[in-house]
């Protein structure tokens, strides 16, 4: 068994307008990936070979940095789980690129609600990397996405109030 976060999505297209405000969001923060990070296309041997386009993110770690391929898409492709959910994982064994994808994973909770849902094998101390960063690149938007991130992601008892 390896470090693996999770998602389910409505077995639906999301919306071209709210990927596009997502995508957005996501190359904001690829903008300010940190130094010890070395991204890659989904096998993990092309540097910099990472995709955001109109259908999907995908992206994995640089060679022995990588892990499994991390992919959220528009569409659904694949019907697995729960009342015809879309389920998806990547395991990325706390390698250097888990941090992109959980920052990644909480700008598509933010953007998409209730029509995600996200868990992870790590609490929240190993996810406060990952919302740093989306808080530094967008320092507009950064505490209501912190507010929404805690409150939705993690601790179901917790109120928004408590949050900020």
């Amino acid at each position: 068994m390896g470090y693996t976060h999770y998602w389910y999505r409505t077995n639906k297209e999301h919306s071209q307008e709210k990927w596009d405000k997502f995508t957005t969001d996501f190359r904001e923060v690829m903008d300010n990936i940190p130094d010890d990070v070395d991204l890659a296309d989904g096998g993990g041997e092309v540097p910099d070979g990472w995709v955001i386009n109109k259908e999907e993110i995908c992206f994995n770690g640089l060679r022995e940095r990588s892990h499994e391929t991390f992919r959220v898409e528009r569409l659904p492709h694949r019907s697995r789980g729960d009342r015809g959910n879309v389920f998806s994982f990547c395991k990325t064994a706390h390698k250097e690129y888990d941090i992109m994808v959980v920052a990644c994973l909480i700008l598509y909770k933010y953007h998409f609600g209730a029509e995600v849902q996200i868990s992870s094998d790590g609490d929240w101390d190993e996810w406060e990397d990952g919302l740093a960063l989306v808080i530094d690149s967008l320092p507009d938007k950064g505490k209501e996405i912190a507010v929404e991130a805690k409150f939705t992601l993690f601790d179901d008892n917790l109120s928004r109030e408590d949050a900020s």
